[in-house]
């Protein structure tokens, strides 16, 4: 399919520049790198690791488990989905027994979802395992390396978040992770 030009040129958004800028073609081929490695990672550590869990179970119970428990409609935000993708997800989840609905409070029209036992138990597995390989990987990096890092991939996924939020509603804010 053909588009033109002025179709593709409207559709970019404005590219800001300033200070830093000769840093932006460097910081996108690395995370470019970063992504797929990410991708190969997960699939080495699939195979050879005792993980009951695929990536995107893990990801889905992770989000639930952070911000539960919550609505559907909710869960489909968190996720840049359509409620009803995100219900056949958390059916194929309590299909699995690893989420369970409850009633809302609020309303008793509305179902809560929330990670069950067993959920809660493959998670923490894997959880486990997981953060064990990515304490191997960062092993030899000095610890304020390692906190530096999550400082700004904190601050990286917050900017992403609130892009993301601002162009799908600016009006609504991000859910908070629950207390727990």
């Amino acid at each position: 399919m053909h588009t033109s030009s002025t179709a593709v040129d409207d559709a970019r958004p404005e590219v800001p520049s300033g200070p830093g800028d000769e840093q932006v073609p460097a910081l996108e081929r690395e995370l470019r790198a970063l992504f797929g490695r990410l991708r190969r990672w997960q699939q080495h550590i699939s195979r050879v690791a005792d993980l009951r869990l695929d990536p995107h179970t893990f990801m889905l119970l992770a989000i639930i488990r952070e911000h539960g428990p919550l609505r559907v409609q909710d869960l489909a935000g968190l996720l840049g989905l359509d409620a009803s993708t995100a219900s056949r997800h958390v059916k194929s989840l309590e299909a699995a027994g690893l989420v369970e609905r409850e009633a809302d409070p609020d309303d008793r029209r509305a179902s809560l979802v929330r990670v069950s036992r067993h959920g809660e138990e493959a998670w923490s597995a894997d959880k486990d395992t997981r953060s064990a390989l990515l304490h191997q990987t960062l092993d030899s990096w000095a610890p304020d390396d390692r906190e530096r890092l999550t400082t700004l991939l904190t601050q990286l996924n917050g900017e992403l978040d609130r892009l993301q939020t601002d162009a799908l509603d600016p009006e609504r804010p991000t859910p908070a992770p629950k207390e727990r």
